[in-house]
């Protein structure tokens, strides 16, 4: 019995299987958390997120308190997943090169507005655009100085 007390227990993994257990109505116990923390070890905190709400949601392949292993296949399942998304944000974001030959081209344009005395034109916006977010009706406009500008019509903040 001294091997299972020497196990050390992340945190994640004893909130994991008592939320576990509390959502089957299973009693939790030390024993039940020291087996989950031999298997996981280390977990990958978002993924055993994703694989309690897997279970709890019913969308395992049980609808009683799941054993290690059927927790085990549905965690590496999304931990792999995880994992993969991550490696594959890493590598867009390494991989993208530069087009040197367009930075030069802009950059002569800029100098050449510059030169001429005009201002470069650093945002997309040229008239007030108009749209919604979360209800509320807002314009985005551009001042003389090159500012931008947000004015949300029907704001509560706005009737005072």
């Amino acid at each position: 019995m001294s091997n299972l007390t020497d196990i050390k227990v992340h945190p994640q993994i004893r909130v994991f299987v008592t939320m576990l257990c509390e959502g089957f109505n299973v009693p939790s116990s030390d024993t039940k958390i020291q087996a989950f923390a031999e298997k996981l070890k280390h977990p990958h905190v978002p993924a055993l997120k994703e694989t309690y709400n897997i279970f709890t949601d019913g969308r395992g392949s049980t609808t009683k308190m799941p054993t290690i292993a059927e927790v085990m296949e549905i965690y590496k399942n999304v931990e792999r997943r995880y994992t993969k998304q991550e490696v594959q944000k890493i590598t867009l974001e390494s991989t993208q090169e530069r087009d040197f030959e367009k930075s030069k081209e802009m950059f002569s344009l800029l100098k050449q507005t510059v030169i001429k005395g005009g201002k470069p034109n650093f945002s997309i916006i040229d008239r007030p655009v108009t749209d919604f977010q979360n209800g509320y009706k807002f314009t985005v406009t551009r001042d003389d100085n090159g500012r931008d500008w947000v004015k949300y019509h029907n704001h509560p903040a706005n009737n005072k």
